[in-house]
């Protein structure tokens, strides 16, 4: 059971990392006129972009709550059991984030010529890959880890309300940036169908990127914490 407890944690935490770098995507989208919101000046957009912040922050918070103690928890069995290689794993996704985030900053700093639309896809090829590969290499090493732990098996259960905030705030963030696409595209056409997306690729893509992996995210979230719920009440 467990075992269950810490599979499910963990598919959570992989899928909000997914919904978070789609919240990045909508950050970077609506930054600068056309998309920003005070540009746009229209009520639904302004109220989607807003939840979009608001859920982001709760699921963050949820898994702060989930995650810090059983990070924690895992460090001192580490230093307790001279397990320095457990200490390497757990240090992996802030690695893995920093190495991403420098691939960000090279590719945003690569000048695409306007009409060009090759490069700049490839570019935004290349930026989705990385984030996947970060995140595969993360959430392999912290699996790694907590499987060589020997931490209380209360940890994983305590975790599964704030789990459930987590959850919820994927879902606030997911279901908003669906509603904000769909409210440009009726009030906004002409920007939605332009070229304002990610590395001035089609704004519509780079919108449609981001909904249909926090959708597939969310989803997959919602029945990890279905069955996480169930296996925290038997454990």
């Amino acid at each position: 059971m467990i075992e269950r407890l810490r599979h499910d944690e963990l598919v959570i935490f992989v899928c909000w990392v997914i919904v978070a770098v789609a919240g990045s995507g909508f950050a970077k989208l609506t930054e600068d006129p056309p998309l920003n919101p005070l540009y746009l000046d229209a009520i639904i957009p302004r109220l989607a972009y807003d939840i979009v912040f608001i859920g982001a922050l709760v699921s963050l918070v949820g898994l702060l709550i989930a995650g810090v103690p059983i990070a924690a928890a895992i460090a001192i069995d580490a230093f307790r059991r001279r397990r320095w290689s457990q200490l390497a794993l757990l240090t992996t996704p802030a690695v893995a984030v920093l190495a991403w985030f420098g691939v960000t900053a090279a590719i945003t700093g690569v000048a695409f010529s306007p009409t060009d639309d090759v490069p700049k896809t490839l570019m935004l090829g290349v930026w989705l890959g990385t984030g996947v590969l970060a995140v595969a290499v993360s959430c392999i090493a912290l699996g790694v880890a907590a499987r060589n732990s020997t931490i209380d098996a209360r940890m994983y259960r305590r975790a599964v309300n704030p789990a459930r905030l987590a959850v919820a705030g994927m879902v606030g963030v997911t279901v908003a940036l669906i509603a904000w696409g769909f409210a440009v595209l009726i009030g906004d056409p002409y920007n939605f169908f332009g070229f304002s997306g990610l590395l001035a690729t089609s704004t519509a893509l780079s919108w449609g990127l981001s909904a249909i992996a926090a959708v597939a995210a969310t989803i997959v979230a919602l029945r990890a914490v279905t069955r996480l719920g169930a296996a925290g009440a038997t454990a």
